[in-house]
């Protein structure tokens, strides 16, 4: 095997083991690398976060042919996560300090969407500005990530009670939580 494979993934495993923080369901953030320890707080990590199970559930719909607007499908998504993430929860969206401003998006997930760069032919740039423009118009939180993307690697996070910090001020990885992402 090659040694720079060898040693990337030895490098991979060590900051695994410093990094690794208990699971907290109550959120969910994006997998973007840029996440500090106080903003991610073990909660769940999928691309896109809130606006990405959006984005994800608005395809569904639209390739299953229901018709819904964009307030009605952000209100339900909005109800389901107090429902199960308690009375305080609302959409969480994130931008980071190179794209502050009226028309900002700064989750790489969901500007590639708006670009027409989606996974799934059934979300339309259209959809996914509107989701956006609705969730802002809207209560929601937003966290503000600040730098550069360093990611080494996507960290694909498996089990229910861990998840991993993805910066720790030197490295920096993607995170994704593959079996806390519908919880």
């Amino acid at each position: 095997m090659n040694p720079d494979i060898i040693a990337s993934q030895e490098k991979a495993r060590q900051f695994i083991e410093a990094n690794k923080i208990k699971a907290d369901n109550s959120k969910a953030v994006c997998g973007d690398g840029r996440f500090t320890p106080e903003q991610s707080k073990g909660y769940i990590r999928m691309f896109g976060g809130d606006e990405g199970l959006l984005m994800a559930i608005q395809g569904g719909i639209t390739e299953l042919g229901i018709e819904i607007s964009y307030t009605e499908l952000v209100a339900r998504l909005g109800a389901s996560l107090r429902a199960e993430r308690g009375d305080d929860a609302v959409i969480g969206v994130h931008t980071d300090t190179h794209n502050l401003g009226p028309d900002e998006i700064g989750c790489g997930h969901i500007a590639k969407a708006v670009e027409g760069q989606a996974k799934h032919k059934h979300v339309k740039p259209e959809h996914v500005i509107n989701l956006h423009n609705e969730i802002l118009s809207g209560e929601h939180e937003k966290v503000v990530l600040d730098g550069h993307h360093a990611e080494e690697a996507v960290l694909l996070v498996y089990g229910r009670d861990w998840s991993v910090n993805s910066f720790d001020g030197e490295q920096m990885y993607f995170v994704v939580d593959i079996d806390r992402q519908w919880i």
